[in-house]
C-alpha cells in the first residue's frame, strides 16, 4: 500500500491508538497520533 497515495481521502484516515514504531513516513507523521512504542526496541 501507498501511503502518499494523493486519490486516498485523508481526512479520514487515523492510525492513532496502534503498535507502529517510528521512523514514521513523512507522509503520515500528521496522522500517527498515540502510538504504544514499547516493543519497538529501542
Amino acid at each position: 500500500m501507498e501511503f502518499s497515495n494523493s486519490d486516498y481521502d485523508w481526512d479520514y484516515f487515523n492510525i492513532s491508538k496502534n503498535q507502529l514504531c517510528p521512523p514514521y513516513p513523512s507522509c503520515i507523521e500528521e496522522y500517527v497520533g498515540g502510538q504504544d512504542t514499547s516493543n519497538c526496541g529501542d
